[in-house]
């Protein structure tokens, strides 16, 4: 049987599938991944250490060139 402890010391005793969809410079893609839950706990997800996912529905690819851009002009010269 499998044993999923955080950095804390708390036991994880379920696992569940879950997805995303984050918005990337190819249009939204799902990505599927597993939890590990707890009672009263954050959900841990270890495979987000190695991929590091965006927090938000923004992937990094996305979400740097449009900092960029915004920051080139100010609203009124947009419209």
């Amino acid at each position: 049987m499998w044993r999923a402890v955080d950095a804390a010391g708390v036991e994880r005793t379920r696992i569940e599938r879950g997805r995303r969809r984050p918005a990337t410079v190819f249009g939204k893609v799902t990505v599927t991944r597993i939890a590990r839950r707890g009672t009263g706990v954050e959900d841990l997800h270890p495979a987000d250490a190695a991929l590091n996912p965006p927090s938000g529905m923004h992937a990094h690819g996305l979400a740097r060139p449009a900092a960029i851009e915004a920051t080139r002009g100010t609203f009124a010269e947009a419209r």
